[in-house]
């Protein structure tokens, strides 16, 4: 077997896996091989144990304190506005009360035209005056003769069901 590709099988698989007869054989014969296997587990060893954090020196340590006795804490004013949220709220106002002030507004109508728009319903409002003073009859006439209608099928219909029954 090639060394590298050996090195490179160890170094990819897990300590425990058990290793193949091929590579378990090429790790007997060849010596570079088998140091490179030992400092491996060596390394495993190492990592799979906690290492304890350096001590930290007392000296740095009692500056870090005094600075942070010495140093006052950032004060924030409660008279401070919050101009992230203030700036967008203007700048949205600013626009809204542009567009109200700006926007044009609608054209006057001409002076004919106003009789011109309502001569539809004027015409409309003289034809139903006529037809109310013409007198009641008019406008009854065609509700009767429905209504009529509507009792003839009734009675047809009660007919046919009357001779289901039967």
């Amino acid at each position: 077997m090639i060394c590298s590709f050996v090195r490179w099988r160890l170094a990819v698989s897990p300590p425990e896996r058990p290793r193949s007869p091929r590579l378990q054989k090429h790790l007997t014969q060849c010596p570079g091989c088998t140091r490179y296997a030992q400092r491996l587990v060596a390394v495993d060893v190492a990592l799979g144990q906690p290492v304890p954090p350096p001590p930290c020196p007392a000296r740095l340590h009692t500056d870090i304190m005094r600075q942070v006795r010495t140093r006052a804490a950032p004060t924030v004013s409660p008279s401070a506005l919050p101009w992230d949220r203030l700036i967008p709220a203007m700048a949205v106002l600013i626009i809204v009360a542009a567009t109200i002030l700006l926007w044009p507004a609608p054209p006057a109508p001409a002076p004919g035209a106003a009789s011109f728009a309502l001569a539809p319903l004027q015409d409309m409002e003289r034809t139903l005056a006529r037809a109310v003073s013409t007198g009641p009859s008019r406008l009854a006439e065609p509700l009767e003769r429905e209504f009529a209608a509507l009792q003839h099928d009734l009675t047809a219909a009660g007919a046919f069901a009357l001779t289901m029954l039967d």
